[in-house]
């Protein structure tokens, strides 16, 4: 009984890897063409955009700033384009497609091609953190990174599909960078992780919304990655009242503040994320979502399996024993 019980969750996960491999879509693949990436300063975003444009996709590198772009541009690659974009703001994003659909039309004759460049890609990873027990949260800081997490993927979708659309063949790919906290949620991160829910919410309904056009939808749901965004995730989100390390000590005290760098620290670099978003973006056969980098060492994806197969309360515990 016992032993049947133990082959019970692996016999789960090999039905599940079957039924992925039954159902799987295959996808024109394009090897050349444009790809819009936001969030490119630092991080995730401009591991990939450099990575992206050295296999000789024209990738532009969104940034919010002009010292982010010259950065770029002096890494001396001549398909990658920084540009300025705010996610925030239809103007920029009006005015960058706008140059997109230009410079690629500009770049065809070059490469020989009597038609403008098609856009093959968007990587939607602009992002900021926002750490804070619920009850102490700025309401301010909470809006801010809905606009900015969720609406701003939103409105840079919404702005660059119709040039998605007409790719030749089909075959064109969104990504989305989300979070492990976009699949589970953790003392602190109920906003953050409200905003990375709702952009798996919008995922999910474009890949059905999308999928007469041949469109591929991925979500990226990276752990712990060793980017800025970690040590931006613990400045002060909050509304301090008296003595708020005492009242939330498991998110504001000392040991969680020394728990955070023991993560952070055993991060993974943004190859992993990086490996994930070209897959997504080159592969016959995207995958739906991307599980990658760690916590505390342990692989995210296991933690999502653990997750799944414990009941709430059971997992609550174990949470509440890491952080």
């Amino acid at each position: 009984m016992l032993r049947a019980a133990a082959l019970f969750p692996l016999a789960l996960v090999a039905l599940h890897q079957l039924l992925l491999f039954a159902v799987g879509k295959e996808y024109t693949v394009h090897e050349s063409g444009g790809i819009v990436v936001t969030g490119a300063s630092t991080g995730i975003g401009r591991h990939a955009a450099l990575a992206l444009a050295k296999k000789g996709f024209v990738v532009y590198a969104g940034c919010r700033k002009e010292s982010d772009m010259a950065s770029l541009k002096a890494e001396g690659i001549d398909t990658l384009v920084p540009v300025l974009v705010d996610v925030t703001d239809q103007a920029t994003l009006s005015a960058l497609y706008t140059h997109v659909q230009q410079d690629l039309a500009a770049r065809a004759p070059a490469l020989g091609a009597s038609v403008p460049l098609p856009l093959v890609a968007v990587v939607s990873n602009a992002g900021i953190a926002c750490v804070a027990p619920v009850e102490l949260m700025a309401m301010d800081k909470a809006k801010e990174c809905f606009e900015v997490n969720y609406f701003g993927s939103m409105r840079f979708i919404q702005t660059f599909l119709p040039a998605l659309r007409e790719a030749p063949g089909q075959g064109a790919r969104i990504v989305q960078t989300s979070s492990l906290a976009g699949l589970s949620t953790s003392p602190g991160n109920g906003v953050y992780s409200g905003t990375k829910f709702a952009v798996e919410a919008m995922g999910a309904a474009l890949r059905l919304e999308l999928a007469p056009f041949g469109i591929s939808v991925s979500s990226i749901n990276p752990a712990f990655v060793r980017t800025e965004i970690l040590n931006y995730a613990k400045k002060d989100d909050y509304q301090p009242p008296k003595d708020p390390d005492q009242l939330y000590e498991q998110v504001l005290g000392e040991k969680a503040t020394a728990k955070w760098a023991e993560l952070s620290a055993k991060a993974d670099t943004p190859q992993v994320t990086t490996d994930a978003i070209m897959h997504a973006i080159t592969s016959s056969h995207p995958q739906v979502r991307y599980v990658v980098a760690n916590v505390d060492g342990t692989p995210a994806w296991v933690l999502i399996w653990i997750q799944w197969l414990l009941p709430e309360r059971a997992w609550d515990a174990l949470v509440l024993a890491i952080v």
